[in-house]
């Protein structure tokens, strides 16, 4: 073990895939090795007679390393890199993900109004109890927001009754306006009935003369699900799917009623805010989990906020749409609002490494109407006839051979006989002929139909992907025009036509595979998640490095520790003054020089500021404050050239929601209105540029320069000790091997620090969504006493005018106090964030001096080992350990058997295993080709039955047109 430079340290010449792989493997085997020394360590720690003999400071020593250990097993199971999958209802999102994973039928697909409403969130199963290789946590909602939505659909009820029947002295609506009024109610009174119905077994008739207390009464049995958590296992995929479906989609559960002991029907899924599922799949290992994500739009409340808190957790989002309902829209605008597009400009993710777009049901196309050659359509109708011809002239044979054989059994005439079996042979040698022709016929057809199906697939899919791209370089070009500060570079996200449905027919074989779609490389699932892969790598292996670095720095003190190659050495200074003169001069110009850096550091972070044009943004907010609040009695805000009025309902409902989210359902349609949010994409359009440069840039740029400072400073007090030490240690001038891995040791433990630097950095970047995000809380916040006026205003006729007066006038009084006190608030948490990064780089800089200080302790005890010392350093400050010859031959001993472990641990690292992949081909195919060796058609000479079924399957759709093809199943997602 004289070199530390191992192979995962030396990984910058490789593919980033590779060098990926090769990190890994190392973090697994440290993770195993190090499990090996624990199980060392706490078994000696464990034995009284060994701990007896063993001195404080070290038993405390050995205590750190068993706990280091669990630490870093914690760590690593704990990383975790979220992806969303985002669409709307019937985008497909549920089969593409069990394509993804590779469990066909794990989540529950066309599920409704169920799945859209529930985030799910797939994880590796790290289990291999052959019980739990499956696993779900079912997380009900809380009983607060359950009461919240239930006191909202009665105060509706109340706002109907009081349509219905006005106050005394309250003036009534005009007909007009109480029929719009009622036709909103309903609508929303409608849709949350359906949900309290379905879950609490009652009829709407029922539900509307009960109250909230008699829905939460602690006997019914909803209240045994509000508030709790759920866990499902189970052995094999079919089984969990069937647990789990109840809570995934709209399947009733059968439960005890009321006392009397009788049962009724209740579905689950409006109680639950989210589902997590434990699967082993490859696509999840190393921390990639993935989260289908209801858009938005598509839910409001409790469950909004907890779809929100994903959003802002997402490394990369997949945003996916039907390759028809894209086909049929004239760009790719509808896959996006102006705001979420923001919002993802400002999280840093509005780039080719952020977000991907996904056409999914790419099989769904009516490829016979697409632009064929003549040669194509002439060549197919041409095989379609030969595989006719040639199926007839089977048939024929086989009835010729059928009537010949018959006839030779009946036959006495032996010249007779030899005749008929004669012809019967050439008739069996022609058949095989035939046979052999309608395979080759077979496989023909199928490579003509399927080139056919594929250019019409892949022109529609590569037209879709050029208007998908050109609309987000419009969209990019826009933005940099109008934004102070934007950049202009832009790496447009990639595009994935896939087909979930052709990806699961491969697996029946190859002769189930859907035309047009011969291998899984066209179906598109291979080369997304491919991508997937690739994309999250830097987050992926900036935390296996991390770790690595940390199992090193064990793997060295552990070394050091155990170390038995020091020869005997002179020694020129007492215990006394190698703690003074070395370790803690030492230390404490370490701890000077790391916080010297920290402040430097901090203080270059500060000049990157993405508040600087606050002032002017709040002044223009203000300008156009009272316009947009003015738009917010329109049922169409964003488009000034429709002037319908927004119902007083829908109005008041939002008002009731302080401005937040609801989705009104009137007339069929569903329309979102979001005020705050609206009024946050104000301020925040006119400050992205800026935040985008800061967070997104200047300060990521920081981190290159830092570690290079740490590295010079580092190396300066390091170099001071290893002449400090041979100084003190004469004899080491001549064992230069021993000293230079001992300063190595030293060295690598800046890497720890380094990495806590860069994760540091990371952080405040990847938690800038947070603090955007909240600027709409902020402004909720600061509305709070307007929206409450306006509610005070008396119902009846003109109601809705008092109210939005009463806006109106609070947007003109205080909007842009309003405004400054907002954004006051999202600057100020983004200074804390920027304050704490100082506190946790001391609290880094404490932990890493204090792990300098005992492996600097640890060398020099090993060094005065090999003097035979009767004296050697204690594990802290001042203190010092008197050995004799019992607690040294117990410690010669473990420390042998640690070195075993170092041993095998080194060459594991050394040996590098890389798990490389057959060469598959992963990306979807420009041409179609159909694979080699897939004709799997046995020949059979005799009977009707073999000859028959021999050809039959291939010869089946022989004269079938090519219009009814793609017609034989419904297009799945």
């Amino acid at each position: 073990m004289t070199s530390y430079h191992f192979r995962w340290q030396l990984t910058q010449q490789d593919s980033p895939v590779v060098r990926m792989q090769i990190c890994d493997q190392a973090r697994d085997d440290a993770a195993e090795h190090a499990g090996k020394l624990k199980a060392l360590i706490d078994n000696a720690l464990s034995d009284d007679a060994t701990t007896r003999l063993l001195g404080q400071g070290e038993i405390r020593q050995l205590k750190q390393w068993s706990q280091d250990i669990d630490d870093l097993s914690s760590d690593k199971d704990a990383f975790k890199v979220y992806i969303g999958v985002q669409g709307q209802t019937g985008a497909g999102k549920s089969s593409l993900l069990n394509a993804n994973l590779g469990w066909r039928d794990l989540l529950p697909s066309d599920s409704g109004e169920a799945a859209t409403a529930t985030p799910c969130v797939m994880s590796f199963n790290y289990s291999d109890d052959p019980k739990k290789l499956f696993r779900g946590t079912i997380n009900f909602r809380k009983r607060k927001d359950v009461k919240q939505e239930l006191e909202q659909f009665f105060d509706d009820l109340k706002e109907r009754e009081r349509l219905l029947h006005p106050l005394p002295g309250e003036e009534p609506m005009g007909d007009e306006e109480r029929a719009k009024c009622l036709e909103d109610l309903a609508a929303n009174i409608g849709e949350v009935a359906g949900k309290i119905c379905k879950a609490w077994g009652t009829s709407t008739e029922e539900l509307e003369m009960m109250t909230v207390d008699d829905l939460l009464n602690e006997a019914d049995p909803v209240m045994k699900y509000i508030g709790s958590t759920k866990h499902i296992y189970a052995s094999n995929q079919r089984e969990f799917s069937a647990k789990v479906k109840p809570f995934l989609d709209s399947t009733c559960i059968e439960v005890a009623g009321s006392s009397d002991g009788s049962t009724r029907e209740m579905a689950l899924w409006p109680l639950i805010d989210s589902v997590d599922i434990f699967v082993k799949s490859p696509l999840l290992e190393g921390g990639l989990i993935l989260v289908d994500l209801p858009g938005l739009s598509d839910v409001v409340g409790g469950r909004a906020a907890v779809a929100r808190r994903f959003y802002e957790k997402l490394a990369v989002a997949v945003i996916v749409a039907p390759i028809i309902r894209a086909a049929d829209e004239q760009t790719g605008a509808n896959l996006m609002t102006e705001n979420h597009e923001l919002d993802m400009r400002m999280d840093g993710k509005f780039d080719g490494r952020g977000f991907c777009v996904v056409l999914s049901k790419a099989d769904d196309i009516d490829w016979a109407g697409g632009n064929h050659k003549a040669s194509q359509i002439g060549e197919l109708e041409q095989v379609m006839n030969d595989r006719k011809q040639t199926r007839a002239s089977v048939l024929n044979l086989t009835s010729q051979i059928k009537d010949a054989t018959k006839a030779s059994k009946k036959s006495k005439d032996k010249n007779e006989k030899a005749t008929l079996k004669q012809q019967i042979k050439k008739w069996k040698s022609r058949k095989r002929s035939y046979l052999k022709t309608g395979k080759e016929l077979k496989k023909k057809h199928a490579a003509v139909l399927g080139s056919c199906i594929f250019e019409v697939v892949n022109a529609r899919n590569q037209r879709l992907v050029r208007r998908i791209g050109a609309d987000f370089k419009r969209r990019h070009n826009n933005f940099t025009s109008r934004t102070q500060g934007a950049s202009r570079n832009f790496k447009p996200p990639p595009i994935f036509p896939v087909s979930a449905r052709a990806y699961w027919s491969l697996h029946g074989g190859a002769e189930k595979a859907m035309p047009g779609f011969p291998t899984a490389a066209y179906t598109g699932i291979p080369a997304l998640n491919n991508w997937l892969r690739e994309t999250t790598i830097p987050r992926r292996q900036r935390a296996a490095l991390a770790l690595l670095h940390r199992y090193l720095a064990l793997f060295q003190s552990v070394q050091s520790w155990s170390d038995d190659q020091c020869r005997k050495h002179q020694v020129n200074a007492s215990i006394e003054e190698l703690e003074t003169e070395i370790v803690e001069a030492k230390c404490r110009a370490l701890a000077a020089k790391l916080d010297a850096f920290g402040k430097e550091l901090v203080a270059n972070i500060k000049k990157c500021d993405p508040f600087k044009t606050k002032v002017a943004a709040i002044e223009h907010c203000a300008d156009v404050l009272v316009p947009m609040v003015d738009s917010w009695s329109l049922k169409w805000p964003s488009n000034n050239k429709l002037v319908t009025k927004l119902s007083h309902m829908t109005y008041t409902a939002i008002l009731k929601r302080k401005g937040d989210d609801f989705i009104s359902r009137s007339g069929g349609m569903k329309i979102r209105y979001n005020w705050m949010d609206q009024m946050a994409k104000q301020f925040k359009a006119e400050i992205a540029g800026m935040w985008i440069d800061a967070l997104h840039e200047k300060i990521p740029r920081c981190e290159g320069p830092a570690r290079e400072k740490l590295d010079k400073e580092w190396k300066i007090v390091t170099d001071s000790i290893g002449r400090a030490l041979k100084k003190s240690f004469p004899g080491l001038s001549k064992q230069q091997d021993y000293l230079l891995r001992q300063v190595a040791s030293l060295l690598h433990l800046k890497e720890e620090i380094k990495d806590k630097v860069g994760q540091l950095l990371a952080d405040i970047s990847s938690n800038s969504p947070r603090i955007h995000r909240g600027l709409q809380k902020h402004l909720q916040d600061k509305w709070q006493s307007g929206f409450n006026k306006a509610l005070k205003e008396r119902g009846g006729r003109g109601v809705l005018k008092r109210r939005h007066g009463v806006l109106l006038d609070h947007a003109g009084a205080h909007g842009k106090s309003n405004f400054r006190d907002a954004v006051q608030e999202m600057e100020s948490c983004f200074k804390a964030q920027r304050e704490a990064l100082l506190k946790n780089l001391e609290h880094a800089s404490a932990a890493s001096v204090e792990r300098f200080r005992a492996q600097l302790r640890l060398i020099i005890n090993n060094i005065l080992e090999a003097v035979n010392a009767e004296e050697r350093l204690g594990m802290e400050k001042g203190t010092v350990h008197v050995e004799n010859e019992s607690s040294r031959a117990t410690r010669l001993a473990l420390q042998k058997g640690v070195r075993r472990n170092l041993i095998a641990w080194a060459d594991a690292w050394d040996a590098a295993r890389v798990k490389t992949d057959p060469q598959e081909d992963i990306a979807i195919p420009k041409e179609f080709k159909l694979p080699e060796g897939e004709d799997s058609d046995s020949e059979t000479e005799d009977g009707d039955t073999g000859s028959d079924s021999d050809d039959g399957d291939a010869d089946t759709d022989m004269g079938v047109k090519r219009e009814a093809v793609v017609k034989t199943e419904p297009a799945g997602a």
